[in-house]
């Protein structure tokens, strides 16, 4: 998903303005605008990496990921911890593992990290490549790897959903959300990418403590959209990384 100027994706944006349905345009023709706009911010935020990145402070803390990662607001909820650390997050709304791959010098290795932290494949599962994503992965983690290997890298569990509650989503746009992205499918995703950060050696960090609703799906009071959280949801998520930003 892309960014509106508010900093929201559109497709969350929209929804908490139930009234907007891409008036006058076909089925096809809002699926292509919502594409367009996706791409168009994916090259503008990688454009915006590519200037800050010589800037920045080589050997710190990486964030890398998708929306899920972008949206965290990382810096903010550290400061009302009190923890002082240097973090850059390098996330970009709507990656797929592709992607990333295709823009590793940006997201992650301009930087020269001393940790990395990552939660990208998603968009991966959401749109049914969940084969591309075991096949990528692991691609990432070594290339960061060869690159510097003293860099602790930190694979992060994927989020639940919340498929139960509304969100003001259509019919439609609930099937497609959660066709392949469901709680029951996250958690086996997530048993296997604890085994996949095992067999390369990485950290596996389970963030979810505090999240689940004790029906297996994200707290309502935490989502968005039934995927993507509000900035209080990221406050277990920051929680349960202290103590790997500390060590």
């Amino acid at each position: 998903m892309g960014l509106s100027r508010s900093g929201q994706s559109p497709d969350a944006a929209f929804q908490l303005r139930p009234d907007f349905r891409y008036k006058g345009k076909t089925v096809m023709e809002e699926k292509e605008f919502k594409a367009k706009a996706l791409r168009e911010e994916q090259e503008k935020m990688i454009q915006n990496y590519r200037c800050l990145n010589p800037f920045a402070k080589k050997g710190q803390i990486v964030f890398t990921g998708s929306s899920l990662m972008q949206f965290f607001p990382v810096n903010e909820l550290l400061q009302s911890l009190g923890i002082d650390c240097c973090v850059y997050n390098r996330g970009v709304t709507g990656f797929v593992t592709d992607q990333m791959l295709a823009h590793m010098d940006e997201m992650i290795l301009d930087l020269a990290p001393a940790k990395l932290f990552i939660n990208i494949g998603t968009n991966d599962l959401g749109r049914g490549m969940e084969e591309k994503l075991w096949e990528n992965y692991p691609v990432i983690i070594r290339k960061v790897q060869d690159a510097f290997p003293d860099c602790r890298i930190y694979v992060m569990a994927y989020y639940p959903c919340n498929n139960l509650d509304d969100f003001g989503l259509t019919e439609e746009e609930s099937r497609a959300r959660f066709a392949t992205r469901t709680p029951e499918s996250l958690v086996r995703v997530n048993d296997r990418l604890k085994e996949m950060a095992k067999e390369l050696g990485v950290a596996f960090i389970d963030v979810n403590e505090g999240l689940d609703d004790g029906r297996g799906v994200l707290k309502k009071e935490y989502c968005i959209d039934g995927v993507h959280l509000w900035p209080n949801g990221y406050v277990p998520v920051l929680r349960n990384l202290v103590p790997y930003l500390a060590e």
